[in-house]
């Protein structure tokens, strides 16, 4: 099962549906890069606007400051360098659809419990790897951003494993936030599923592997449906 592709004139996304035989609530799985075309976000945000409820990677409302801040500066760099490529913004509070931040959320009891302590070193590294995102972006972009992203993004459901580590940084990044959203899909199945509804799950492609396997295990979603949007295409 394949999120990302990227061949020698383009990078697309998937976007999968996920369904249960027993029940007619449908996933929209968007498998975003955070690097696209604007006419990428803009297909996203038309195809959100049709859904019933959207569930959302970050925060909403805590750093806004720090993105103004990031947003302004991604701008500078994406007209210093007339890069095609943009910072990923969706402006959710537009779509006049129901929001869920899982990543705002707190582990349920049992969960929370189970969960590994991370030493302080790996939550040292999130601040830095915060910190540094800008200056990473300029180097993406000064190489010629899009070849770069070309290069970097083949994520499939059987090669996910190899990319991660058992790094408590990695845990972090993606392993304790899947379980955090993993639970959040998990309630909106088990409080309307009988319902006929479309729910949007818009996070990084990395998460899609495990939103994939949890919902899968434990109810049985399989994909139904998907399709491909073009994230940027590649000039040589």
């Amino acid at each position: 099962m394949q999120f990302v592709e990227a061949t020698g004139l383009s990078v697309r996304s998937a976007v999968w549906v996920l369904q249960r035989r027993e029940t007619p609530l449908r996933f929209h799985l968007f498998c975003m890069l955070h690097f696209g075309s604007q006419a990428y976000y803009d297909e996203i945000a038309a195809r959100l606007g049709d859904c019933d409820v959207v569930v959302a990677e970050g925060y909403p409302e805590s750093p806004r400051r720090f993105n103004r801040l990031r947003l302004g500066f991604y701008g500078f760099m994406h007209r210093a360098r007339s890069s095609e490529l943009v910072y990923q913004h969706i402006d959710y509070d537009s779509l006049g659809v129901p929001l869920i931040w899982p990543d705002t959320h707190d582990p349920e009891p049992e969960d929370a419990v189970s969960r590994v302590r991370r030493p302080l070193s790996a939550y040292l590294k999130f601040v830095l790897f915060l910190l540094t995102l800008p200056l990473a972006v300029f180097v993406l972009l000064l190489m010629g951003g899009r070849k770069f992203v070309a290069r970097s993004v083949s994520l499939n459901i059987e090669d996910n494993m190899d990319w991660l580590s058992d790094s408590h940084f990695d845990a972090l990044i993606l392993g304790d936030r899947d379980a955090l959203l993993v639970a959040a899909l998990s309630r909106l199945h088990e409080e309307r599923a009988g319902e006929p509804i479309d729910i949007a799950v818009v996070y990084g492609a990395a998460h899609m592997p495990g939103v994939v396997r949890g919902l899968n295990t434990v109810y049985g979603y399989r994909p139904t449906a998907g399709d491909w949007l073009t994230v940027h295409g590649l000039k040589f």
